[in-house]
């Protein structure tokens, strides 16, 4: 009942048992609820069995990637729930991963304080030590060209993302920098930390 209220009753709402075939949010601009899972829908394990510290979809939401402690980056059918690519991205654990908002780069990094420049087909084209510590967290700009990192280093840094190149450093935290995020219309970037 609460559905109802919440959702125009004209909509035709989704039952349960049809969880299977929910579609991610684009495919059904004009009415988002259909893509609301009401319930759990499906465990999967890896061949090696190692803690997901970061999951993303990809951009057209067909597969979800996700990034283990044992730095093993694994490609996941987002319709079956069965994954059709493993491979060893980091040698370290992966802590972050974003794609920009044109969605032809995806950046991750690692505990090492490894960042990695992947381009959509998951092909590696650029890595550089970017920190000391293990990264925690890493923001996009709302442009594409440049992005953000923070780290147990107690160091946020704003990167170049075409030539890898550090832009800036933010030392004004104490501690661990655990959380950074980009203003969607500003050049503005909050970080925080412990």
């Amino acid at each position: 009942d609460c559905m109802e209220k919440k959702v125009p009753s004209h909509r035709l709402q989704s039952h349960y048992s049809f969880t299977k075939e929910l579609v991610p949010p684009f495919v059904t601009p004009g009415s988002p609820y259909d893509s609301i899972c009401p319930r759990f829908v499906h465990a999967a394990v890896n061949k090696n069995r190692s803690p997901v510290h970061v999951c993303t979809w990809y951009p057209n939401g067909r597969r979800l990637l996700t990034g283990s402690l044992a730095g093993e980056m694994t490609i996941w059918n987002g319709q079956a729930f069965h994954s059709e690519n493993v491979m060893q991205a980091h040698n370290g654990g992966i802590k972050a991963m974003k794609w920009t908002p044109d969605e032809s780069v995806m950046v991750s990094g690692d505990q090492l304080g490894v960042i990695k420049l992947w381009d959509q087909y998951i092909y590696n084209f650029q890595t550089f030590q970017a920190h000391k510590e293990s990264i925690c967290d890493i923001a996009i700009a709302p442009t594409g060209l440049k992005f953000c990192s923070c780290a147990d280093d107690s160091h946020a840094k704003v990167w170049d993302l075409r030539t890898g190149e550090e832009e800036r450093a933010f030392t004004g935290h104490g501690w661990d920098v655990k959380c950074c995020s980009w203003h969607p219309t500003k050049g503005l970037v909050a970080t925080g930390s412990k």
